[in-house]
């Protein structure tokens, strides 16, 4: 072999070693992040007189989940679902985190139990930092 075709030789060889020592190093510095949102939690724990208690709704301003009384608007259905584990604990899944809401617990009968305005505090439970990912918060009501 040439001098020279053991330059080219080289030099071919050198140049794919540094590419592939570049693209190696600049994969660890890109990291995009996946666009979509992530199911959050809030437990509701109810304390006192939870036997009286048929119903949680969750309220941010005056929109309420579930409406009181009738069928809640399905729009709101893709937004907050709500699940008894057991007496007194509630959980509701949802796609945002609000700071602040109301929960409001009905009777049988549709009737208004309590109004409690509650503070949340989200907690990260999956994903990362850079890219979000899942919440809960628990909060206790007094019935």
């Amino acid at each position: 072999m040439s001098s020279s075709a053991r330059w080219r030789h080289a030099s071919c060889a050198a140049f794919t070693v540094l590419a592939l020592l570049c693209t190696s190093a600049l994969a660890g510095c890109s990291h995009a992040c996946a666009p979509q949102g992530w199911p959050s939690s809030l437990r509701v724990q109810l304390t006192g007189a939870v036997d009286e208690v048929a119903d949680v709704g969750l309220c941010v301003g005056d929109v309420c989940v579930p409406g009181e009384g009738e069928d809640p608007d399905p729009a709101l259905l893709d937004l907050s679902g709500v699940t008894e584990h057991r007496a007194g604990n509630w959980e509701f899944t949802m796609l945002s985190t609000p700071a602040e809401l109301t929960i409001r617990t009905y009777t049988a009968e549709g009737d208004v139990v309590t109004d409690t305005a509650v503070e949340l505090e989200w907690h990260r439970v999956g994903g990362t930092a850079r890219c979000g990912g899942p919440h809960a918060a628990v909060v206790t009501v007094e019935v």
